[in-house]
């Protein structure tokens, strides 16, 4: 066992051997209910942390007596300090009481208003009316304290209201009682309450869990709970009759939702119940369990594969709703066990065996996802024996990088742990699943996210730890669940002897690392892999990574939680109990701002570096790099050696959208090189088809490819067969950042009778040095330039062109307008002659495409431009073909359809996940003539960010100081001088070895000089009238441990 697996306390599978017949669970079961995530005690705790007029659970043993909140007499004070109104505040946001309560009862709650920054009405409700006692609306100072205060006499028949130095006397309505008042909490973020006190009738303090300094987040968390609990039982008590399901409202289609409209919502439900004993909540979770009781009867009607309306079955929906109704079933069996009848426990167990256990005739099933292809024993729970044997694209092992089997493993484990006790016969999956995560999906995880660098070159050992392939949507899904699953076994099952946790996890914390580092401008993340469009910081459980980091000790993962996930979620979101209930932190725990953490990170085995300029989020300039170790599929593009930019919008992006999965758009188009600011090298003969289906072929962008390999790698195959270079040195110098990758083994690597496309030594290496103002000593700006270079060669006889793509969102602006048709037009101008601009929002990039020197330069897309349309391709009867032609360009790519290659738009489905990176345009740069077959291909782009005001149109005018030039150099040598004092030289070579030789004259500035020998000494000498570092002779310089020299 390796030192890394031994700190995750896993054991290695050696390909996948674990026997699915054991009968043994693997470890004793903690006894009481809940056991799923929680455990009485942590209910206790959580309610001892809202302010409540009674802290205890329901019919809890240990409660002390309830406090009775005082109905004809008593006074209520508290000091206040609101805040301003933010983004995520209800602008009537209540806080205290609830202006939707029928009885009588007292409430303060801001008004809207556009002239002051807190008007509050503090007043009192009658019962069984809109009437309002002393409704009066004040405006008090935000940020300020202000004292309210409130007494009431029902012999007087008065109430008297203070707010600060105001008094006003109201008459009490007939019939005053304030017995039922609603103990509630809330407000807008950012408001703070202190010196809360409640009198009873004798003048006598009335201590309650809210007495001094009530948390108004918990209270304001604790309200949404309740109401969010109520709003799905609401819509649940809508659904109980035979219907056809497709035809459903939304809450009633628990028959092909996911888990975040499935058991996302039992757990609300049961939570709200165990907190509150109330009933509507308990017939809530009955209601919802009737429905998966009539889509297991069949009395539902939904659609087959066929499109045939068919019953309702338990498999409806397929492993992903299926373990989603089971983790649902499992958390009511499990969080009411107490109030279930036995006659309620029996028909859930049952169900949940029922959709177990249930044969979809094929992969679409729990029986497949927890025992692979040889699936169950017949009516059991044991996976049929030697099923582990099973090798090729459906054995499981495949499914441990990516893929559903986790989650669907997980949902059925919620259900298996939940009815254990009353059925040992689940015993056999429950272990078969603890072996899955034990040998596969942690030591997976661990594999990509925390690989041991202790051995590693000295470069390496810089690397962070948390990194992944797909950065930054799907990760933050698949990641962020990974607190609550470990948690889940932790809690279910006890300690061993030494105290220790069936799961030790220690990497957990590091993966909130590359989202604090990713994070962008206008809150959200860098749209690399399938990226979802509707994404939401503050309701993503990117906020369980951030807590699980903070419980580590991590102040800067809760700092970001604290001001950047809370802040972008309304007060009263029901996550912030959860994550309180699962994930607490201590009351001392403290935040931290990033500002003391290098401006770079990498992320070695998912190849992500990360640069900015700044830990000013809004006016960071952020550049995200991705050069992964191995080539996968699932999420995972062909993306190697990308880049995008970001300032105060997407400006070079990571083009396409995520329409969904397997689409035409996403096979020919959003998944692939094309769609990427990346590297093609067209060749018209090369065939993309797809390893799963050797009759499909795919769009030939002249990009990366499985070449052989198969879409889903086991573990231990990221290390081998579909290893990649990736990442092959990073440093972080301060005044600038610096990153090479090697993408040569993404693109088709040949046969015994076929030559590979590139070089096998030297085929795609980009280098990119991110600088900084503080190494800019004459800049007129204070923000980034980026220069990016590339190095090309063909492996092949044949020449054959490469293209360097950059994406845009809007059309850039050149020196004139290019000339074409279909989507694809040509510049007059060779590319080194003139400078793009790229305008987006308040962001600008100005790029200077140097070399090659003579280029082509083709812009491609348009969306309606200039009344030019393209071929739409799409499906019909499962085959590719056109669907005619129109205005949108966007998605273009050589193909052959119909043994016609042409220019085709591969068509998303439907416009709803088009985001802000969804890019509309690219520029092509192409050599001009073909080089010969082999010969060095050079790219060097110049990026400068700037600001760009509002309406600014028309090609930017890069300032002097900030000009890029190329300097004269010898042979396999690019330099670049950017503005007056600072040139960038680069290893245009295939060896490391080489001497990198430039025209030095009477420059004065700081050159740095990339791609060299690491931790070797150089000499410094004159070379043919030019100056040239040469190794091993002198030791007049030291590369640094990425082979970096700065010479001042």
């Amino acid at each position: 066992m390796s030192p890394l697996l031994g700190r995750l306390g896993v054991a290695v599978a050696v390909s996948g051997i674990f026997a699915g017949s054991a009968q043994a669970l693997p470890r004793e079961l903690n006894p009481d209910h809940p056991r799923l995530f929680t455990s009485i005690d942590d209910l206790r705790r959580l309610i001892s942390e809202v302010p409540l007029l009674n802290s205890a659970l329901p019919n809890d043993v240990n409660a002390p007596a309830p406090v009775v909140f005082p109905s004809k007499k008593g006074r209520l004070s508290f000091k206040l300090k609101p805040s301003k109104l933010t983004r995520e505040d209800g602008a009537e946001a209540v806080i205290f009481g609830d202006i939707n309560n029928p009885e009588t009862g007292i409430f303060l709650r801001y008004r809207p208003s556009q002239d002051v920054d807190a008007l509050l009405q503090f007043a009192i409700k009658v019962k069984d009316s809109t009437s309002l006692v002393a409704a009066d609306t004040l405006a008090v100072p935000a940020d300020v304290e202000t004292t309210f205060d409130l007494t009431w006499d029902v012999a007087t028949g008065k109430a008297v209201f203070k707010i600060g130095a105001r008094e006003f006397t109201r008459t009490l309505p007939a019939g005053f009682d304030l017995s039922k008042q609603p103990f509630l909490f809330g407000g807008r973020r950012g408001d703070a309450m202190s010196e809360f006190h409640l009198y009873g009738e004798l003048g006598n303090e009335i201590q309650t869990p809210a007495t001094g300094s009530p948390n108004l987040e918990m209270g304001a968390a604790w309200r949404g709970l309740l109401a969010a609990a109520s709003n799905h039982g609401n819509g649940f008590s809508t659904c109980l009759k035979p219907t056809n399901a497709n035809d459903a409202p939304s809450p009633c289609k628990q028959h092909t939702g996911s888990r975040a409209e499935i058991t996302e919502l039992a757990k609300t439900i049961a939570f709200a119940y165990r907190l509150t004993g109330k009933d509507e909540y308990l017939q809530a979770a009955r209601n919802h369990l009737k429905l998966f009781y009539m889509i297991n009867g069949g009395q539902f009607t939904v659609k087959n594969a066929a499109g045939e309306n068919v019953p309702s079955n338990p498999g409806t929906g397929g492993e992903w709703s299926m373990s989603s109704r089971v983790g649902a079933m499992g958390v009511y069996y499990d969080w009411l066990f107490n109030v279930l009848d036995p006659a309620e426990k029996t028909a859930l167990r049952e169900a949940i065996k029922q959709t177990v256990q249930f044969d979809n005739a094929g992969k679409d099933d729990l029986r497949y996802s927890v025992c692979g292809p040889d699936e169950l024993l017949s009516a059991s729970f044991s996976c049929k024996s030697d099923w582990t044997a099973q090798y090729g694209p459906n054995y499981i092992a495949r499914n441990y990088i990516s893929g559903h089997t986790q989650a669907a493993q997980f949902g059925t484990l919620l259900g298996l742990l939940a009815i254990r006790d009353e059925m040992t016969e689940v015993d056999p999956m429950i272990d078969t699943i603890h072996q899955h995560f034990r040998d596969g999906y942690l030591p997976a995880r661990a594999a990509i996210s925390y690989k041991d660098h202790s051995a590693a070159d000295a470069w390496l050992k810089t690397a962070s730890w948390g990194g992944h392939q797909t950065l930054f949507s799907y990760n933050g899904t698949s990641a962020g669940e990974l607190p609550e699953r470990v948690l889940v076994w932790q809690r279910a099952f006890k300690k061993d002897k030494d105290g220790n946790e069936i799961f030790q996890a220690p990497w957990l914390p590091y993966l909130m690392s590359p989202y604090i580092y990713g994070f962008r401008g206008d809150g959200t993340f860098p749209a690399s892999g399938d990226n979802f469009t509707d994404f939401k910081l503050g309701e993503s459980d990117i906020a369980l990574m951030a807590l699980s980091a903070a419980r580590n000790g991590d102040k800067v993962a809760y700092g970001f939680y604290r001001e950047q996930i809370l802040s972008r979620r309304r007060m009263s979101h029901d996550r912030s109990l959860w994550e309180r209930l699962i994930l607490p932190t201590a009351a001392t725990q403290q935040t931290e701002s990033p500002a003391g953490l290098p401006l770079s990170a990498h992320y070695s085995v998912g190849g992500n570096v990360l640069m900015r300029d700044s830990w000013d989020y809004p006016n960071a300039a952020l550049l995200d790099f991705k050069s992964s170790s191995f080539i996968s599929e699932n999420h995972h593009h062909m993306d190697q050696n990308s880049f995008s930019l970001f300032y105060k919008a997407p400006l070079l992006v990571d083009s396409g959208q995520y329409d969904s999965y397997e689409s035409v758009h996403w096979k020919n188009y959003s998944t692939r090189t094309v769609a990427h600011n990346s590297i093609v090298v067209y060749d018209s003969k090369e065939k993309f088809v797809y390893p799963y289906a050797k009759t499909e072929f795919r769009s030939n962008d002249g990009g990366q490819w499985f070449d052989g390999r198969d879409p889903y790698p086991t573990y231990t195959e990221i290390n081998g067969s579909h290893k990649l270079d990736g990442v092959t040195a990073y440093e972080e110098g301060g005044s600038y950042a610096y990153v090479q990758g090697d993408a040569t083994k993404a693109y088709k690597r040949g046969t015994a009778t076929e030559s590979p496309k590139l070089n096998p030594d030297a085929g795609f290496l980009r280098s990119l040095v991110y600088l900084r103002p503080a190494g800019r000593q004459n800049t007129t700006s204070a923000k980034a330039i980026v220069v990016v270079f590339d190095k090309v060669r063909t492996g092949g006889t044949e020449a054959l062109a490469a293209t360097s793509l950059l994406h845009t969102v809007h059309k850039p602006v050149a020196k004139s307008e290019p000339s074409g048709s279909a989507g694809r037009y040509t510049y007059a101008f060779p590319s080194d002659e003139s400078t793009f601009t790229v305008r987006n929002g308040g962001g600008m990039a100005t790029v200077q495409a140097l070399l090659p020197k003579g280029g082509k330069v083709t812009l491609v897309g348009g969306l309606n431009y200039g009344g030019n349309s393209c071929k739409q391709v799409g499906l019909t009867d499962k085959v590719l073909t056109v669907k005619g032609s129109s205005g949108d360009c966007r998605y273009l790519a050589p193909g052959t359809i119909g043994n016609v290659t042409d220019w085709y738009n591969y068509t998303p489905e439907g416009a709803d996940g088009i985001g802000p990176d969804n890019g509309v345009w690219r520029l092509e740069i192409t050599p001009t003539p073909t080089p010969a077959a082999g010969a060095a291909q050079y790219f060097l782009n110049v990026i400068r960010v700037a600001d760009s005001s509002a309406g600014e149109t028309g090609q930017a005018t890069v300032p002097t100081d900030e000009t890029a030039t190329l300097i004269d150099t010898g042979p396999e040598t690019v330099a670049v001088q950017v503005g007056t004092d600072r040139r960038i030289v680069f290893n245009g070579g295939t060896r490391i070895d080489m001497w990198p030789v430039w025209k030095h004259g009477a420059f004065q500035g700081t050159t740095q000089v990339f791609g060299l020998i690491p931790n070797q000494w150089y000499a410094f000498v004159d070379h043919n009238g030019m100056k040239a570092l040469k190794p091993y002779v002198g030791q007049d310089y030291k590369s640094s441990p990425a082979g970096v020299i700065t010479i001042r």
